[in-house]
């Protein structure tokens, strides 16, 4: 009895003992295919394409109304997706014995092309002023760079080991991409397809975005828990960003200048501000490992795919002020599913502030 006297006391300090602060959390949670992970917003359709890896498709959600309004069959593990606005199409790689990138129109959420690659194509990104989609080939330590005009690979650039997560820097007109094997960050310039530029980090790097506000491209750092900084002008490590338990995969918020950053082995998000590179909240949302993170500028939002339970999150960034409470929860009928949304937060320390 003395002991439960003691924890009630403590949880009442950590109720009453903290001042209002944003909140962060999930409003909604989107059921998906099997084991999703790669996720990308498309600005001409207002959708989230959602990657399936054990069903071999991706997911079409509508972000007016969260609903899955198209599931598309694609290649054998579907792992990563990256939005083309020039061409109005989505680019899905498939790790899979065939080894293809997946092209989908969002006109017809068809597949309208399937372009062979090299072994287990993983990572891509976008370089908008070369209309190219470049992909990380973790199994050839390679990077294919694709032309979008024609949805041919022009150029295939040799890596070091296991290259995993690209992201095109706007700043310096180069695509920056994580080697997990060897604890690198190489460079490639797209003017001519060549590295230009091999940056040390400590120790597996991971997931990789570009901010264009500062700059930087952030880097997840599996093994290190950490998140590195690196300047697109002077290609070093400006900065090292400590996080929960394990960072996979991070994401930019252009609403918020904030970088987003999701564990695989944990339900954490850890929110970075790009201004001083210092982490503003970690907190908790519905799930258990978390995958890709992409933003939806139209509606403020932040998709976070949840691999374990087929689900998508969808947080809010709105800098809306919230007592330590709880919040209310609901439910939705989707596909045919009764979905529970929890948004529960609870400040539970210090800042920077952690939410449960």
């Amino acid at each position: 009895m003395l002991l439960l006297l003691l924890l009630i006391s403590c949880c009442s300090l950590l109720l009453v003992s903290y001042p209002l602060v944003r909140g962060f959390g999930a409003t909604n949670t989107i059921p998906v295919g099997g084991y999703p992970v790669g996720i990308a917003y498309d600005s001409n359709k207002g959708e989230i394409f959602v990657d399936n890896f054990w069903s071999n498709s991706t997911s079409v959600i509508l972000d007016t109304t969260n609903t899955v309004v198209a599931n598309i069959l694609v290649g054998t593990f579907p792992i990563d997706a990256v939005y083309d606005p020039a061409r109005n199409e989505v680019f899905v790689s498939c790790q899979g014995p065939s080894s293809s990138i997946y092209v989908i129109s969002d006109v017809s959420n068809s597949v309208v092309a399937i372009i062979p690659i090299v072994e287990a194509p993983r990572g891509l990104t976008y370089d908008p002023a070369k209309g190219e989609i470049f992909v990380a080939n973790q199994g050839s330590n390679t990077v294919s760079v694709i032309s979008d005009t024609n949805n041919a690979v022009i150029a295939t650039i040799p890596l070091l080991n296991s290259p995993l997560y690209v992201t095109y820097s706007s700043g310096s007109s180069a695509v920056f991409v994580s080697n997990s094997g060897n604890g690198t960050v190489q460079v490639i310039s797209d003017s001519n397809n060549a590295v230009v530029e091999t940056i040390s980090v400590p120790s597996e790097p991971f997931g990789v975005c570009y901010d264009p506000v500062v700059g930087e491209t952030f880097v997840a750092d599996f093994s290190n828990n950490s998140v590195y900084v690196i300047s697109d002008k002077s290609y070093n490590v400006v900065a090292e960003v400590n996080v929960i338990n394990r960072p996979t995969y991070v994401g930019f918020d252009s609403g918020k200048n904030e970088i987003f950053v999701s564990s695989e082995y944990s339900n954490n998000i850890s929110v970075i501000a790009d201004t001083n590179a210092s982490v503003l909240a970690n907190f908790l949302i519905p799930g258990n490992t978390l995958g890709g993170i992409t933003y939806d500028v139209s509606k403020h939002e932040v998709l976070v795919s949840d691999s374990f339970n087929n689900i998508t999150n969808v947080l809010s960034d709105a800098p809306n002020l919230v007592s330590p409470s709880i919040f209310s929860s609901a439910s939705i009928l989707m596909q045919g599913q009764n979905c529970a949304l929890t948004s529960s937060a609870l400040t539970t320390g210090t800042p920077p502030y952690v939410y449960q």
